[in-house]
């Protein structure tokens, strides 16, 4: 019997080391812990125009290599050896900025594992005039702060050998959001609108300075984009599990939203902040969005928060707290008590709020069990979620009539979200019926960034 028992266990771990790869590590997804990306990611310089890249090596198969374009990191290079720490990219134009990202891969088996993607690095593609020595380029010191449509020029202190000042030496200037403000090759800033954003400063030989910079006023907020999201997995899991539930959509996808946003200098909200500008008693820039989730999924704690920390975006959860587990289990469908106490320990910019507390389940009928149920039942429902602290409710599949809205209102909640009618919020919307942008997966990259125009 004992040797049954242990011959059980050995092939229990076997299985779990062999078979028991997370799908998104074996198909390249995102959220890859088995293997790190390569460490000291660097861009050089290497003379007419060449970029040289390098890295660290590391016990893995071969490295991947992406460089931007047109909106998106694209793979432009594959190397099938783990004895390589540098690669050259020929591709590029005489004065140019060019950005990379690389991630590693390793052979498992008959399964390829990948490393998440590294973090971006930036390079100029100079064309050298001859012999460069600056070592030290540094923006002298001025304010920081400009008014949406000023302008202003930027001065920077080069020194060369010995300390001396160098008075002229061929700098590369850019913005990182040409949205909030722009920069000539002069160093020439023009404000557009209220924001941060970063100048940077590039010397031929790769010495560089930044400059940050706020800029206020601008145009005001007359209407917002509130977007609805449900459920964010991994290529793997859509390609399975989810192949034909439009309201999942990808990592992926979800992170390109995120990085318009963020790349664009779009400032995301927080509820109170979209309520007092809601009430009038604000002012939001016009470039202002609402990011929600409805339902609660066990992908807001594995996918959706580290994007959103990632790039420092405010969203809002709907969760339905009577179904809530309260301790994290393997297969849960939704997000549990501790994870969200967690987050709202480490990243208290993503909140939760109400879906009602047990009223997203349809009805013998099929319809939403709102349309079953009496207004001291709704009610009664409202009551339970306001006594977790829940301020705002987005109605669950979108479902409401008079009697619901009553409750919601008589319990207390300062506003509450529709889903369906796809619009922008105003000021002149009723109160317990904001419009939300329902994101799926069926809308494309452009049907998403047609409502930031």
């Amino acid at each position: 019997m004992i040797r049954k028992r242990v011959t059980v266990v050995i092939l229990a771990c076997i299985f779990t080391a062999v078979f028991c790869i997370p799908a998104a590590d074996v198909f390249g997804g995102t959220n890859s812990m088995a293997i790190d990306p390569p460490s000291g990611f660097t861009v050089s310089c290497s003379g007419h125009s060449a970029l040289k890249l390098n890295w660290k090596k590391a016990a893995v198969s071969g490295y991947q290599i992406y460089k931007y374009s047109k909106g998106k990191y694209r793979k432009i290079k594959t190397i099938r050896s783990r004895a390589a720490n540098g690669w050259t990219d020929r591709k590029t134009k005489k004065n140019r900025q060019y950005s990379y990202k690389i991630r590693s891969f390793k052979k498992v088996g008959s399964k390829t594992v990948f490393s998440r993607l590294s973090g971006r690095i930036t390079g100029t593609s100079w064309k050298h005039s001859g012999k460069v020595n600056v070592k030290s380029i540094k923006i002298k010191s001025g304010s920081r702060k400009m008014k949406a449509g000023t302008s202003k020029k930027l001065k920077v202190k080069l020194t060369g050998e010995k300390k001396k000042k160098i008075k002229n030496s061929r700098c590369i200037w850019r913005s990182s959001n040409e949205r909030t403000a722009t920069v000539d090759k002069k160093g020439r800033v023009t404000a557009k609108r209220a924001g941060k954003v970063n100048i940077y400063v590039e010397t031929e030989n790769g010495k560089s300075a930044k400059a940050k910079i706020r800029v206020t006023g601008g145009r005001k907020a007359k209407q917002i984009p509130v977007l609805a999201y449900h459920n964010v997995v991994s290529e793997a899991e859509k390609a399975t599990k989810y192949k034909d539930n439009k309201w999942t959509i990808t990592v992926d996808r979800f992170d390109q939203q995120m990085r318009f946003l963020h790349d664009n200098g779009y400032r995301t909200l927080s509820m109170d902040e979209f309520y007092r500008w809601y009430k009038g008693e604000i002012q939001l820039p016009a470039d202002s969005v609402l990011i929600t989730f409805d339902d609660g999924y066990d992908s807001v704690y594995s996918n959706i928060y580290p994007i959103l920390k990632k790039y420092g975006s405010k969203a809002t959860s709907f969760v339905m707290d009577g179904v809530l587990p309260e301790t994290h289990k393997d297969g849960d469908s939704f997000i549990s008590c501790d994870e969200i106490a967690e987050i709202q320990r480490d990243y208290p910019q993503l909140e939760f709020q109400s879906h009602s507390f047990d009223m997203h389940r349809p009805a013998a009928d099929g319809r939403g069990i709102v349309y079953h149920m009496t207004y001291d039942e709704m009610l009664a429902d409202c009551v339970k979620s306001r006594a977790k602290g829940r301020e705002y409710l987005a109605y669950p599949y979108g479902h409401h009539n008079a009697d619901y809205v009553r409750a919601v209102r008589d319990s207390g909640f300062k506003l509450a979200f529709q889903y369906g009618a796809r619009d922008y919020a105003k000021r002149s919307d009723t109160d317990y019926e904001i419009p939300r942008i329902g994101i799926n997966w069926k809308n494309d990259f452009e049907f998403f960034k047609k409502w930031f125009k």
